[in-house]
């Protein structure tokens, strides 16, 4: 008797498991996204940072970005958005050296700067 018991038991939790993962609900919330990759073009640069409004794209863990580096995909939210390059020496109250404003649209490709 317990022997079924614990077996209807671990049946019903496994059912409920299961529904649980069920992937037909329709109330997805499904978000745009665009994507960003920078090229390194500038002969002889030692390293440039590239910034996406007030975030730094390339990160520390991926070397230095000097020339000929490629930056790979970044995610990014369409729309007007600030890309600015600086120095990476320079302090965080440092003007820019290039800053353009860029418009990200999603499955367009543009080349810009």
């Amino acid at each position: 008797m317990k022997k079924a018991l614990f077996f209807g038991i671990s049946i019903m939790v496994f059912m409920l498991t299961l529904n649980s993962c069920n992937k037909l609900d329709d109330d997805y919330a499904y978000v745009e996204i665009s994507a960003v990759s920078a090229v390194n073009a500038v002969p002889g640069s030692e390293g440039l940072d590239i910034g996406l409004d007030q975030n730094k794209l390339n990160n520390n863990w991926e070397g230095v970005f000097s020339f000929n580096r490629v930056l790979s995909y970044k995610n990014a939210y369409p729309g007007s958005r600030l890309v600015r390059v600086f120095d990476p020496k320079s302090t965080p109250g440092d003007t820019a050296l290039v800053s353009k404003k860029v418009d990200f649209t999603p499955g367009k490709f543009t080349a810009s700067m």
